[in-house]
């Protein structure tokens, strides 16, 4: 069965959440996980791949836009609206749906900053994964940093 997490992080600006998210797929490449990131837009898409390429400096994760690239996709691929990738381990959620083929998937990752938005959109996620019957867990990383 898919495994839902969120985590509620610091901050409440979108910035905050490619940064987290960023720090996800650093975890899961070495892990040997092939991920898929899914935006709401073209323009989302590009600052995650962007920031992929700077969040760190001595780390290098492959990864491309759907439909870029190579043949052999890199294990991390970066999508928006209905622009899907080949099947994936891990979905990280960035965007404000929830898309139709999420049980295709090991896990899905959402990441929820502290933005009215944001959780307000987290909030109705968590609702529909629960309707679903998915087993949900909560990582509330704003509590870990405030100590």
């Amino acid at each position: 069965m898919t495994q839902i997490d969120f985590y509620l992080i610091p901050g409440d600006d979108h910035m905050a959440r490619y940064h987290m998210c960023c720090r996800l797929l650093d975890k899961a490449y070495h892990q040997r996980k092939k991920a898929f990131v899914l935006c709401n837009d073209k323009l989302s898409a590009e600052r995650v791949d962007e920031l992929l390429w700077t969040f760190r400096d001595d780390s290098f994760i492959p990864h491309n836009l759907c439909g870029e690239g190579p043949n052999a996709p890199p294990p991390i691929q970066i999508g928006f609206g209905d622009n899907r990738c080949p099947h994936r381990e891990i979905l990280f959620n960035l965007s404000e749906q929830i898309p139709e083929n999420i049980k295709q998937y090991r896990r899905i990752i959402e990441i929820i900053s502290q933005s009215e938005g944001s959780k307000a959109i987290g909030r109705e996620h968590f609702k529909l994964y629960r309707q679903q019957g998915f087993d949900i867990n909560t990582h509330n990383l704003t509590e870990t940093i405030k100590s």
